[in-house]
Order: structure tokens, then sequence, then C-alpha cells
């Protein structure tokens, strides 16, 4: 809530502040900490993706702070993707056919970069299970993306 309230101040809304936020969320040990034990709790997976900046600090954060097994399973592709004309790039040693994979991010909103991640997945004959995020702004709720903290269950706005 403090994050986010703090980012609400600086910023009313839009790209400067899923900016603000999504720098603050992932320089923050302990809630990459929090969300990495969501999804280790939630079940069995193959991959755990992520992209762009935030995908390569929580895979750096891992591998410092955890198994080196587990950071094996991270797949970083690249960010943007929300943007219409960016293609996913997977990383040649991950072969994702017939695998169960987890999409990391640090904040979801209409659901652009999931949707790019999911179809990128499908096309390599994988599945992606759920989305984990720390800040959701979606006005509509999606029950395959767990979220730590709902702008809408939060805030009664319009």
């Amino acid at each position: 809530n403090y994050l986010v309230e703090e980012c609400l101040k600086q910023h009313e809304g839009g790209e400067k502040f899923f900016d603000a936020i999504d720098e603050k969320l992932r320089n923050d040990n302990l809630l990459l900490t929090m969300i990495l034990g969501k999804v280790l709790e939630k079940g069995k997976f193959d991959y755990i993706i992520v992209s762009g900046n935030f995908g390569t600090v929580f895979k750096e954060f891992c591998t410092k702070h955890f198994d080196k097994e587990l950071a094996k399973c991270i797949i970083v592709v690249n960010g943007s993707l929300r943007k219409e004309d960016v293609n996913i790039n997977f990383p040649n040693e991950y072969d994702i056919n017939n695998k169960s994979l987890v999409f990391i991010d640090d904040s979801f909103f209409l659901g652009r970069t999931r949707d790019k991640i999911k179809d990128a997945i499908d096309i390599r004959n994988g599945k992606l299970l759920y989305t984990y995020v720390f800040y959701d702004g979606s006005k509509i709720k999606d029950s395959n993306v767990h979220s730590f903290y709902r702008y809408y269950d939060n805030f009664n706005a319009n």
C-alpha cells in the first residue's frame, strides 16, 4: 500500500506512474522474495518467464540469493512487449515444448505483455499456467493473474 500511495502522490497514473512503481518494486529484495515464495507455493512448473529490466533484476536476485538450479529455470526475454511491433526472443537453450510456465512481472494493466508471452509460449507448444504480479491495475479481475495489490480492490476509482 505504501509504495502505491507514494507513487500516486507523485504521478496521477499512466506511464510515469507505472515506470515509478516498477522501479521501486524491482529494487525491493523483500518483495522479490515474497513473489518467488508465492510462485513456489502455488505448485509445479517447469520454467519461470520474466521480461525486460524486471526480468534481468529478478534472475540476478535469484542467482545470488537462492538455489542455482532455480535460477536455471528462469527464462528472461526482452522487454517493452506491450508495444505492438515487438517480438519475443526466447534464448535458444530453453525448449518449452510440452512444458508448464509461470510468468512473473512487476505490474499488470491491460494484459498486453502477458498476452504476448502467452502467444509466444503457445507457438512453442508450452502452457502458461499463471501470471504473478506485484501491482494489478486492471479494471477486470483475471483469475489467472495473482497479485499482491489490486488497485480496484483498494480505491473506488471510475
